[in-house]
């Protein structure tokens, strides 16, 4: 049962604790999502839209005390944040887009793709089981860690 206890997923399930949430606003760029690349080590990358009219080296992309260069493909720029260890998916972050005096602030964990995923309508069945068995990894990892102290 890779939901760990019922219970537990359920109070994960229904808590807006890791829902992804953004303030202020800057001229010109539009948050458009977040997904996350799993490896030895999770990734989670931001994606924005740029207007017409407006250049993406006129903005600034902070995460704690680091900058980053945004990235384009597809016709979105993005932000990868990455290291973030299996036993800290649940630990919510922000990142920070700077444009003049404008700002615009991104709250988001890894656990913030399962929530959204888990509650949505057009996820599919694969999605969600995925979904469910990083929920069931971190969980895992931050109860092993805390257990022993982070030795392996």
């Amino acid at each position: 049962n890779i939901t760990r206890s019922g219970s537990a997923f359920m109070r994960f399930l229904f808590h807006p604790l890791y829902r992804r949430s953004s303030s202020g606003s800057v001229s010109g760029l539009t948050y458009y999502g977040s997904s996350l690349l799993v490896d030895s080590m999770t990734v989670v990358r931001h994606y924005f839209t740029l207007q017409s009219g407006y250049s993406i080296s006129d903005y600034t992309f902070t995460y704690g005390s680091n900058t980053y260069t945004p990235v384009l493909k597809d016709g979105y720029y993005y932000v990868e944040l990455d290291g973030v260890c299996s036993n800290e998916l649940n630990i919510m972050t922000t990142t920070t887009v700077s444009h003049g005096s404008e700002n615009l602030s991104i709250s988001y964990c890894p656990y913030s793709y399962v929530y959204g995923q888990l509650n949505s309508n057009s996820a599919s069945d694969e999605l969600k089981y995925v979904v469910k068995a990083i929920y069931a990894y971190g969980s895992y990892a931050k109860e092993y860690f805390s257990n022993n102290r982070g030795e392996l």
